[in-house]
């Protein structure tokens, strides 16, 4: 972890290097999670579109590299040419993002709460679930999904009356205006 990795999308990256055999070690910072809590209500947290909405930059697409549809090659068979400018741009980019998005969280002391202590250690979890799978018995799911329901409603409805006024639990944004 001497080495702080900067990603967009890690989890997939962390999933990839797994199965090759790499411990990735030192992930601190994901610029589709900096997008997502900065801005939950967008449907869009790709490299592509964040290029675009924050560097005004269009990037080079993986279909140009490598095809689409049935014509698509495995990214192993592209032109190395093209493969070497599409991952260069891909980690400059990735940079870049993370630049402008870190600025933004740092000046919502909130918000980079959120990012920090929540989204960010739930990559490598999230990952190792996806990867594993999780065993369900599912009449204690259910059990667990009724008395959960019941609670979250209380919760809910005490955070309203301790806040004041109604708001979203699933909006970071919003939660941070709170804390």
């Amino acid at each position: 972890p001497a080495v702080r990795k900067i990603g967009q999308h890690g989890k997939y990256d962390l999933h990839v290097m797994r199965r090759h055999g790499i411990e990735l070690a030192g992930y601190d910072d994901d610029t589709m999670l900096e997008s997502f809590v900065l801005d939950s209500g967008n449907a869009r947290h790709d490299m592509d579109s964040l290029a675009r909405r924050h560097l005004g930059y269009e990037t080079v697409k993986y279909e140009d590299v490598c095809g689409k549809g049935a014509k698509q090659i495995p990214f192993s068979q592209c032109a190395l040419d093209d493969a070497t400018r599409y991952a260069a741009e891909d980690a400059d980019i990735t940079l870049r993002l993370h630049r402008v998005l870190s600025a933004r969280l740092e000046a919502e002391p909130g918000l980079q709460r959120v990012y920090r202590e929540i989204e960010m250690p739930l990559v490598s979890v999230l990952e190792r679930i996806e990867a594993n799978g999780v065993r369900v018995d599912v009449d204690e799911l259910r059990r667990q999904s009724a008395d959960l329901s019941r609670r979250m409603l209380a919760a809910q409805q005490k955070a309203t009356e301790l806040a004041g006024r109604a708001f979203n639990l699933d909006s970071p944004k919003q939660l941070q205006a709170l804390l």
